[in-house]
């Protein structure tokens, strides 16, 4: 690839197409300017449509067009290697019989995917020389390296399945990165806990989370089964024993009719939760561990650096990224916050950028407020528009803490909406820690979720020794943390069943007014926390427009809502 003029501002759009989660990111001169997952907009959770709102969204923020872009990456590799990687693997491991049903299904993945790229050509008039394909775990690799604080790092892709590989490993130094691993599907620990997922009764995509709640509740007593299921062995793999797998008509890989007799019938959604689930989510929670660690210890083995990059869709157990730091030999480790798959669109950017047109790296991530944001003329059109009774606030930061102490439950909508899966203090509720029924009355009147899951401390970073075990800086709420036995009583409302809980440490200096918020929380309280969760209900994505805000306000059990300068309550 050559380099384009250097002498206007190089921009590049990463997407990320085909399957879940879509999404679109613009970089300009290698830093980014925005990243928007097209579910914000379209309001779908994990839609799989084509992101044009998004890469409109991204155009506008930057005020260009396409025709100013100089490339555009698409996250997945294509051509007759990648579709080759696609299939051999499976095809060892399956019968004969089975092998038209997955090959006709790679097929049409692929005929699709073609289709999908060029609807975005015909759309923006994009010539083939401006396609850019990514492969997925390259992708990934360059989302967590190439914007990480390291000059130099392992780096390592936990995912599902991308081109055949769940797994790829490599090493980074600079600007480049040179892989030296992989686990090839159908092993993948991503596959086994989105089944076993799916197993528990917990249909949709995305879900897994719910089973990492729900693992604190149960005892690992089928870890053991599970560990002859999914098979650690040296060299930094692992392999599935197939007697427990099949495929679909469709070729698609799924539990077999023996692990159904080992383990007894699936659970139907919304039928309740006993011991038994508990028991099974808390031995997948283990194998799972057990298998990440096994993997990150190889890296190390093989690398011997300090540093550690991470990315994939597996690496959003934040369970298990609490406990990398005290397991492995690695110092520093930087989790992409974007590892699902949305993170792809980050990554194609970054890969472009440096991997091959051989930039120098002169951006760090810091934080991933790169989403839409609203004036506060624009919001309060809204408010007139639907005539609602309001009141403009000096300083948001202190009557939101005043509330909070209260026992209110505020709803804050403040400046660039974050990226990725987790509410960082920009489209968040809001609500008082130590009160140990607020986790009920959130879960209940205003997320209308299950009554298991946990919230998340949000906690001044200075703080972080006073109440947590491990003093790491948790900027993107990325790994879980056990409490101090002596804090729990305090903060009883973002304290899990286990007594851990997967904090956020907000720092001064890249959020300001949200630091204001607990710091004024603390000064009344005491408490430099308050319980954080994302501003949304139950199967929505986040909230992203003034409309979608004041809607859920309205149809929730928030009592306040702060938008902008602007308050609401009820």
């Amino acid at each position: 690839m050559k380099a384009g003029d250097t002498s206007r501002p190089e921009y590049i759009i990463g997407l990320t197409l085909q399957g879940h989660d879509t999404a679109a990111c613009l970089t300009k001169d290698g830093a980014v300017v925005a990243f928007i997952e097209e579910e914000r907009l379209n309001r779908q959770k994990h839609t799989r449509v084509i992101p044009f709102d998004a890469i409109d969204a991204v155009l506008r923020t930057a005020g260009i067009s396409m025709s100013d872009v100089s490339y555009v990456g698409v996250s997945a590799g294509f051509g007759v290697r990648s579709f080759w990687n696609r299939c051999s693997s499976y095809i060892v491991r399956f019968p004969v019989r089975r092998w038209p049903m997955m090959l006709l299904g790679w097929f049409r993945g692929t005929r699709d995917y073609l289709r999908q790229v060029n609807q975005v050509r015909a759309r923006y008039g994009l010539l083939w020389s401006k396609i850019v394909f990514v492969p997925h775990h390259e992708a990934h690799l360059a989302s967590a390296f190439l914007v990480s604080p390291f000059e130099r790092a392992a780096i390592l892709s936990i995912d599902g399945s991308g081109e055949g590989f769940s797994s790829k490993m490599a090493l980074g130094e600079g600007n480049r990165f040179v892989e030296f691993g992989s686990v090839r599907n159908p092993e993948s620990i991503g596959i086994f806990y989105l089944m076993l997922t799916q197993y528990l009764g917990f249909s949709s995509y995305g879900d897994e989370g719910k089973v990492m709640g729900l693992a604190a509740y149960g005892t690992p007593r089928y870890a053991e089964q599970f560990a002859k299921i999914l098979q650690l062995i040296p060299g930094g793999t692992y392999r599935m024993n197939m007697r427990y797998f099949s495929v679909t008509a469709r070729g698609k890989f799924c539990l077999s009719k023996k692990f159904y007799e080992e383990f007894g019938p699936a659970r139907a959604e919304g039928e309740p939760i006993t011991e038994r689930h508990e028991d099974l989510a808390a031995s997948l929670q283990k194998v799972t561990e057990e298998t990440i660690i096994h993997l990150v210890n190889y890296v190390y083995d093989q690398t011997h650096e300090e540093n550690l990059c991470l990315a994939g869709g597996v690496i959003m157990n934040s369970v298990t990224n609490g406990m990398l730091h005290r397991r492995t030999p690695f110092k520093e480790i930087f989790i992409q916050p974007l590892a699902y798959d949305a993170g792809n669109a980050l990554g194609c950017c970054y890969y472009i950028y440096h991997q091959l047109l051989h930039r120098p790296r002169t951006f760090v991530q810091r934080n991933i407020f790169w989403g839409t944001q609203y004036t506060d003329e624009e919001i309060e059109a809204v408010l007139k528009k639907w005539k609602l009774r309001y009141q403009k606030v000096e300083d948001s930061a202190e009557a939101a803490s005043a509330l909070i102490s209260q026992g209110k439950v505020v709803g804050w909508f403040q400046g660039r909406m974050e990226a990725g899966a987790r509410a960082l203090g920009h489209r968040s509720i809001l609500a008082d820690p130590r009160r140990a029924d607020m986790k009920d009355i959130v879960n209940k009147n205003v997320k209308n979720r299950e009554p298991f899951r946990p919230f998340a401390p949000a906690i001044l970073e200075e703080k972080i020794g006073e109440y947590f075990e491990d003093t790491i800086l948790v900027p993107y709420m990325e790994r879980v943390f056990t409490i101090k036995l002596e804090k729990r009583s305090v903060i009883p409302a973002v304290t899990h069943v286990d007594g851990t809980g997967r904090l956020q440490t907000v720092s001064r200096k890249t959020d300001p007014l949200y630091y204001a918020v607990i710091e004024a929380f603390e000064k009344k309280t005491g408490v430099p926390i308050v319980l954080n969760t994302s501003f949304n209900v139950k199967g929505e994505p986040l909230v992203c427009r003034p409309e979608e805000a004041l809607r859920d306000f309205f149809c929730t059990g928030m009592d306040a809502l702060f938008i902008g300068s602007y308050l609401l309550q009820k």
